[in-house]
């Protein structure tokens, strides 16, 4: 829990906000008006004098009832933003993430998993979609919710092609976030976005996780694919093989495999 929070608010700043005054203008002018007509009486003078007095009070407690009806969002304590940011930014399954055919943007779908035992599957109801528009509210919630977003949810691509448009665009400290990512199908030996992918894949500086397909006919083509990523990351961690404990998928010959071409290219 403590790693998750090491992201999070410590403490959230309080802005003035400038609220427009309640018109009183009818008010004033119907008291100027009554004043001028009660001039000659002392007893209803008395009365305008007291009209006066409850149009005052009403105002204030106008003016009191708007002032709690506002919902300031940026007054929220950091630990309470952050339990509405999990609550919809977080999704528990792999965000699937394709890309679309022309000039489309990306988009993404949750992947869910059919369970033939569970007899109430067809009585359940899918999951509420994330709030992406909390990115793009202004740059102090992205800014807070970026990190929770990026660095607890597990990306999983259906192609090189819809990995790379995800990574390029991001800034260098938002692909910093990232932690997990997966990709449907490992074809290291075709695919022109591959080595690309993976270059742009180096700025995720806190990479715990790769999910990868591969077998011994690839496991060369995986090498010479990644071959920047692999030594990026072996020099920031000072150890040439770190990049092995962030790939998953491999077997055990394919591991070895590729620890023997790190070791013959990198000594």
């Amino acid at each position: 829990m403590s790693a998750r929070r090491s992201a999070r608010i410590s403490e959230i700043p309080r802005i003035s906000y400038h609220e427009a005054q309640a018109d009183t203008s009818d008010l004033a002018s119907d008291a100027e008006e009554d004043e001028d007509y009660y001039v000659d009486s002392s007893s209803l003078s008395q009365m305008t004098k007291k009209r006066k007095r409850t149009a005052s009070a009403s105002t204030q407690k106008k003016q009191k009832n708007t002032k709690a009806d506002i919902f300031r969002w940026a007054d929220l304590p950091g630990e309470i933003k952050n339990t509405i940011y999990e609550f919809a930014l977080i999704e528990q399954n792999p965000l699937h993430i394709e890309a679309a055919k022309g000039p489309k943007r990306l988009r993404h779908y949750v992947r869910r998993v059919r369970a033939p035992s569970d007899s109430s599957y067809r009585k359940r109801q899918l999951p509420e979609p994330l709030a992406l528009g909390l990115l793009l509210v202004d740059r102090k919630t992205h800014a807070e919710a970026a990190p929770i977003f990026y660095s607890e949810n597990h990306f999983h691509f259906d192609s090189w092609r819809a990995m790379f448009f995800f990574l390029y665009p991001l800034e260098a400290r938002t692909k910093s976030y990232i932690r997990s990512i997966g990709m449907h199908d490992f074809a290291w030996d075709r695919g022109e976005w591959v080595f690309p992918t993976m270059d742009a894949l180096i700025g995720a500086t806190n990479m715990q996780r790769l999910d990868v397909a591969s077998s011994f006919r690839t496991i060369k083509a995986l090498y010479m694919q990644c071959y920047h990523w692999i030594d990026a990351v072996g020099k920031r961690k000072a150890n040439k093989y770190a990049a092995l404990q962030i790939l998953h998928g491999l077997d055990t010959y394919d591991v070895r495999k590729l620890g023997e071409l790190i070791a013959e290219d990198m000594d």
